[in-house]
């Protein structure tokens, strides 16, 4: 399986889908990436191409239909920057966004006297769930309703709890007195350490909660062997501003096709 034109973000969402039972299917110059468990996870279920025309959008398009022929999206990840207009022909758009890398984490992340910052319990889960559903944008559902939105993240905690379960990964959170604020995940794969899923409350941003966790993550993550760590952000994004406060700075650049 050649993951040479992937970069590190591509690279580490298919090692993290694998070891969550995802199955990869190596078509020479694509890759299918299937998860069963999460049937309506666009980013479980998709084709990553490896070779080949990048700018083939009619084929590519066509690859991902014929793979998933029950989707009602299009999920196609591109190791360059295409030429946008054949995707554009296709009834889809092109993005990219940062992959930044650190391999440590600077800024004092603050005190935080009002919250608790630890793992994830198993009875946080659907708090988790329900924070992200009700802070959830239509941008971030991607046009789902908030119904089908959480029947994809009770199928993605179900997956995080399998890979926190084998040692793989480790989800943290921000707890007030009302509940879970923010949470993060972060997984581990050999010296290399992934985020996952930042997300906080719209009450309890602007609080330095992210950065916060960020730091308690790495922690764990660097006490396990990992020195490299990485995570993917909108290009010129409030986020990605604040992960390179944290000392991330630009490895690559993830560039992916959607449905328009």
């Amino acid at each position: 399986m050649d993951l040479s034109r992937l970069g590190p973000g591509h690279r580490s969402d298919l090692e993290i889908a694998w070891r969550s039972g995802a199955t990869i299917n190596d078509r020479g110059d694509y890759l299918i990436l299937a998860t069963p468990d999460a049937p309506t996870y666009h980013w479980g279920n998709v084709i990553y191409v490896t070779g080949g025309d990048v700018n083939d959008a009619e084929r590519w398009k066509a690859v991902f239909e014929r793979s998933f022929p029950h989707a009602t999206w299009i999920s196609i990840g591109l190791p360059e920057a295409p030429d946008p207009a054949p995707y554009e022909a296709a009834g889809m758009e092109v993005s990219a966004e940062d992959e930044l890398t650190s391999s440590e984490l600077t800024g004092d992340p603050g005190a935080h006297p009002d919250y608790e910052f630890r793992p994830l319990r198993q009875a946080d889960w659907e708090g988790w769930i329900d924070m992200q559903v009700a802070g959830s944008s239509e941008e971030d559902r991607a046009g789902e309703s908030r119904d089908d939105y959480a029947t994809f993240l009770a199928d993605k905690a179900a997956l995080n709890r399998r890979l926190i379960e084998a040692g793989d990964l480790q989800y943290f959170g921000a707890f007030a007195d009302s509940g879970i604020a923010a949470s993060l995940g972060i997984a581990r794969l050999g010296e290399l350490a992934r985020y996952q899923s930042v997300f906080t409350a719209p009450e309890h941003r602007r609080r330095g909660l992210a950065s916060h966790l960020l730091h308690v993550a790495a922690a764990w993550a660097g006490q396990r062997g990992a020195s490299t760590f990485v995570i993917v952000a909108e290009a010129d994004s409030d986020a990605g501003r604040i992960y390179r406060r944290s000392g991330f700075t630009l490895a690559s650049h993830q560039h992916i096709a959607e449905l328009a």
